[in-house]
């Protein structure tokens, strides 16, 4: 097989993190990473950083900032696409950030931009998946990443202004559209998922199902005129307007764990973060089976917790712990009764008071609708000066709240009410913006408020660090995992690392495993 840009898959390439790896795990992801050529029935197989060249011919590789004409199959199918013109074609990009300075095809809403597979087929009669790594430079109109597709005949992966959303045309209906929101899709690089098994399509964003729907029966129908389009339709519709670095296509429907394990290789490779990421300062894993002290893991172990004693009293080591924990992990259960309940605490600490900061936990409430405010981190709270920062749970959404100078609440609420029963993770930070601060609250690595509050939170100086509730009365009931404090506000792709990674922390620690 011809290969246009110097071959740089996983085998013989460095990760972001600096790693000579051939497969690589970031800590304790929720699926080994394996190159798609190692799981059955695979169709297609783009990247940006293989077989990409400047003629239709595929003679001369493309460099960055030229013209792409050619886009060679991966897969060993030989399914390699063409431009449907000569001019004004997608474009090279060779080093492109926010993408572990790896390569990307953009495409910029041009007919003779779009690559086509001319005279040939993938071999999809009814159930595939699709995943693609891309980002959306213009989320204003109907445009079409990946498709086999003409008229209302076939398939599409495509968005429309901030959805994103998956098609197919099975016998004689055209289903409605399988639609997920997101927004902000023009300024981040996500991992789409697209998935047809039986008569269900679903989408996932980055690791997460965001949405399914239940279509037409009977096999895909293709119309005389269908072909494999990536850009935008083969009718020369719905072009597109973003980068590509990686596309990836089975004629069937894999399995969970097969589309774990594409989608954890795909982080590998992609998964991106600032240069100045540190580990937290504090991490409290809580493993324990036994206390009064919970050990601080992180590099340095300097914050250690220390119960408090009080009845009644924290069950330690409990194994009910959130999915994809690394094997032997523990959890603490509060067991609040009428407003009291055993705190682990630890003594001020200036590196626990910062003004700008990231705290993330995973949390078990054990009632949908308690009958009192509970809090499972307070920190750090003064007695005597009313200050500090909560992050709690009341009558079913999540609150993150922080107290501003002015000795008032200000802070966020989580939009959908959370079951008792079930683990969430948590993530509350404060961004010190001069006169104001930003606060955001993430549940389950999204987004779900932000706001520029204020006047500034300012830390108490004398002020304990607590887990499990507050000092006075609005104690814990449910399991609490896992606790992270960052003394900078992580990204919004670091959060959703984190999510899909329990256990892991920031930066991910890089695992080299050599498998065959």
């Amino acid at each position: 097989m011809k290969t246009g840009i110097a071959d740089t898959g996983i085998r013989r390439e460095l990760s972001c993190m600096g790693t000579m790896l051939f497969l690589f795990l970031f800590g304790s992801a929720k699926g080994q990473a394996v190159e798609p050529t190692n799981i059955a029935n695979l169709q297609l197989w783009l990247k940006a950083d293989s077989g990409v060249y400047a003629d239709q011919a595929g003679t001369t590789p493309a460099m960055n900032g030229t013209a792409v004409q050619r886009w060679e199959d991966q897969s060993g199918n030989d399914k390699h696409l063409t431009s449907v013109g000569t001019s004004e074609n997608a474009i090279l990009r060779s080093s492109v950030a926010g993408l572990c300075k790896r390569a990307a095809v953009e495409f910029t809403g041009t007919t003779n931009g779009i690559l086509e597979l001319v005279n040939q087929t993938l071999a999809i009669t009814n159930d595939l998946t699709v995943f693609v790594v891309t980002q959306f430079n213009l989320i204003t109109n109907h445009q079409t990443f990946i498709a086999n597709r003409y008229s209302t005949f076939g398939w599409d992966f495509y968005h429309y202004s901030a959805d994103l959303k998956m098609c197919v045309k099975a016998t004689a209906t055209w289903p409605k559209d399988f639609v997920m929101l997101q927004n902000g899709l023009s300024t981040n690089w996500l991992f789409a998922t697209g998935l047809r098994i039986g008569t269900t399509n679903s989408v996932s964003v980055n690791r997460a199902l965001t949405t399914s729907a239940v279509g037409s029966s009977g096999p895909i129908s293709y119309h005389a005129n269908s072909r494999l389009t990536v850009g935008g339709l083969s009718d020369n519709s719905q072009q597109y307007v973003g980068q590509m670095a990686e596309v990836v296509v089975y004629n069937r429907a894999l399995t969970s764990g097969e589309r774990s394990q594409v989608e954890a290789y795909l982080y590998a490779r992609y998964y991106d973060r600032p240069d100045s990421s540190t580990p937290p300062i504090a991490h409290w894993k809580l493993d324990e089976t036994s206390g009064p002290v919970l050990a601080d893991s992180s590099k340095d172990g300097l914050y250690p917790m220390t119960l408090n004693g009080e009845t009644p009293s924290a069950a330690l080591g409990s194994a009910d712990v959130p999915s994809g924990m690394p094997a032997g992990s523990k959890s603490v259960f509060f067991n609040a009764n009428d407003r009291k309940g055993e705190l682990a605490t630890r003594a001020y600490t200036a590196s626990l008071c910062g003004s700008t900061f990231t705290a993330a936990a995973w949390v078990k409430p054990n009632d949908s609708t308690p009958d009192s405010l509970q809090e499972f981190i307070f920190g750090p709270y003064g007695t005597t000066v009313f200050t500090g920062w909560s992050m709690r749970w009341y009558d079913g959404p999540f609150f993150s709240q922080q107290i501003g100078a002015d000795n008032k609440w200000y802070g966020g609420v989580s939009s959908a009410k959370l079951a008792a029963g079930l683990w969430y993770h948590i993530v509350f930070q404060i961004e010190d913006n001069g006169t104001k601060d930003n606060y955001r609250l993430y549940v389950n690595g999204a987004l779900a408020n932000e706001a520029l509050a204020g006047p500034n939170y300012t830390p108490s100086a004398t002020a304990s660090f607590v887990l499990g509730g507050r000092h006075d009365y609005t104690r814990w009931d449910g399991g609490l995992d896992d606790v992270q404090y960052y003394d900078y506000t992580l990204t919004a792709k670091d959060v959703a690392f984190l999510y899909h990674n329990p256990g892991a922390t920031i930066p991910p620690p890089p695992t080299i495993v050599l498998i065959k």
